[in-house]
């Protein structure tokens, strides 16, 4: 096609899909000068030299929501010079394009930037996959020397290679892949890396970041920080003693009100408790104090009266009722009349 006289040779192409589908798109381009591209139906100008040959490149993308086993039949028209009769030459091709295959994988990486030193860092990879078919996936880390990398138990320093199954079309597949990276036994930082690829050996996934394994830090509010200081030292000897000093002081003052509280309940107390549960009724006597002629210079005391020896405000205060203070006095003044009737009898 093409003449000396023509230096250009016009293309175009159509398509058809079955079953009908919106998620095929085609484009072509000139080889010799790809930022000139056109759609279905649309002419595009390639320059050729007599007696030469011009190639045109054409770009199919397959959405995911294309079904697998879809056919794309793809013709190719080419126009360009004339024949013996004047008429235009036009030639066409034809090819049939298959989806026969799906694959769409994504991935979720989560790891923290710093870790504390003797402590391993958790490292979690998930793989999502609409993909049709298995996918076969080599993990590959670039880590410090002297650090290491396991992922489900196993040593992935040098590369670790998993599967995810097939998607139903329907959902997604998935896989996760628990790692642990360990230090080497020194605190630092590092750069550290991680690639995908899949069975073609195409990288679908790459990730960089900056680690670090650190020392663990003390807690701000320990008593005794800086231990290394000599004034630091000193002061918290200060304080300690003092603190001993203290607790000492209190522990004797307690234990001095304790005994005092002993030794007063031994004094004051009743001599014994009496149940109450018997009820009696009490008869008011008045006994008299014996008339005691006053010397002016003796201060007269108020009379006070005792049972068994304690006055009545100390057994009350001891706990005692009303009704066993007039039942303890009831006994003694039986007691004195049937002692007045014995010595009354000897008389």
């Amino acid at each position: 096609i093409g003449n000396v006289a023509d230096p250009f040779i016009k293309v175009k192409f159509q398509t058809q899909t079955l079953p009908q589908t919106d998620g095929i798109t085609v484009t072509m381009y000139n080889a010799q000068n790809p930022i000139l591209y056109v759609s279905g139906g649309e002419w595009l100008s390639v320059p050729i030299m007599a007696s030469s040959n011009a190639s045109i490149q054409i770009l199919i993308e397959v959405a995911s929501h294309v079904q697998v086993g879809t056919n794309m039949a793809l013709s190719i028209i080419v126009e360009g010079g004339e024949d013996d009769n004047g008429g235009l030459v036009q030639l066409t091709t034809e090819t049939v394009v298959n989806v026969y295959e799906r694959r769409d994988v994504s991935i979720e990486f989560m790891m923290n930037n710093t870790a504390i030193l003797g402590h391993s860092e958790d490292l979690e990879i998930i793989v999502w996959s609409n993909s049709s078919v298995a996918e076969n996936l080599q993990f590959n880390p670039t880590i410090p020397e002297d650090w290491n990398l396991q992922c489900d138990g196993v040593s992935a320093s040098q590369g670790y290679s998993f599967t995810v199954l097939a998607s139903d079309g329907m959902r997604p597949s998935s896989s996760k892949i628990l790692c642990k990276l360990i230090d080497g036994g020194d605190a630092g930082s590092g750069t550290i890396k991680f690639n995908i690829s899949n069975s073609e050996g195409e990288k679908i996934y790459s990730e960089s970041l900056e680690f670090s394994f650190e020392k663990e830090k003390k807690d701000s509010g320990e008593i005794f920080m800086g231990l290394d200081d000599p004034k630091t030292i000193v002061l918290g000897i200060v304080i300690l003693s003092t603190m001993i000093a203290v607790t000492l002081l209190i522990l004797a003052r307690r234990r001095g009100l304790d005994e005092d509280s002993e030794v007063e309940e031994e004094i004051y107390g009743p001599p014994a408790t009496i149940s109450n549960n018997t009820q009696f009724v009490t008869e008011q006597r008045v006994v008299q104090p014996e008339q005691v002629a006053q010397d002016p210079m003796i201060t007269q005391v108020p009379y006070e009266e005792l049972i068994d020896g304690f006055t009545v405000a100390q057994l009350r205060a001891a706990g005692w009722s009303d009704e066993q203070i007039d039942w303890k006095r009831k006994q003694e003044l039986e007691n004195a009349e049937n002692l007045n009737n014995a010595f009354s009898a000897l008389e």
